[in-house]
C-alpha cells in the first residue's frame, strides 16, 4: 500500500540531500530499489514544483520509503538557511506509516491533511477514484 503524502519544495530539497546517493556512498542490495525509487520521486516533485510554480508536490509512500526516511532524518535536522525541517519531515513519515498499519487513507484538505476510516479507504479504493475533498464524495458521509 502506498500513501500520498504532500512535501513543502524546502522538504524535498531536504530528503534529496539527506539520502545516500548510490555513487557515493554504499547502499545494500535490498535498500537499493528503495531509495532509487524514493530519489526519482523526490526529483519529480521538485521538477513538478518548478515547472508549475507549485509550493509543494506528494510523494506515494510505501513502508519501506517510510522507513528509509525515518532512519536517514532526525528531528533536529536543519536545512542550510537554518530552517528546521527535520521533524515536519519525519511527523509526515510517521503519519504515512500509521496510515499503512492501520488501513488508513489521508486526504489532503485546505487545512491539512486529514484521515479517513478503514471503511471510508476500502469504498474509496473500490472506486479507484479519489475526491478533490469530501463534499465531493457521497462515499464518505
Amino acid at each position: 500500500m502506498t500513501v500520498p503524502m504532500p512535501f513543502e519544495v524546502q522538504e524535498l530539497w531536504f530528503i534529496h540531500q539527506a539520502l545516500p546517493h548510490e555513487e557515493t556512498s554504499y547502499i545494500p542490495d535490498h535498500v537499493a530499489p528503495v531509495l532509487t525509487n524514493l530519489h526519482q520521486q523526490v526529483g519529480d516533485g521538485l521538477a513538478f514544483c518548478y515547472e508549475t510554480e507549485e509550493d509543494e508536490a506528494t510523494l506515494l509512500l510505501d513502508d519501506a520509503s517510510c522507513g528509509l526516511i525515518q532512519s536517514m532524518i532526525t528531528p533536529m535536522m536543519f536545512d542550510s538557511l537554518g530552517t528546521p525541517v527535520g521533524r515536519n519531515i519525519l511527523l509526515k513519515s510517521f503519519r504515512a506509516s500509521h496510515a499503512i498499519r492501520n488501513g488508513e487513507f489521508p486526504l489532503a484538505k485546505e487545512d491539512g491533511l486529514d484521515y479517513l476510516t478503514r471503511e471510508q479507504t476500502q469504498r474509496l479504493l473500490a472506486f479507484k477514484e479519489l475526491p478533490d475533498s469530501y463534499g465531493d464524495t457521497p462515499l464518505l458521509h
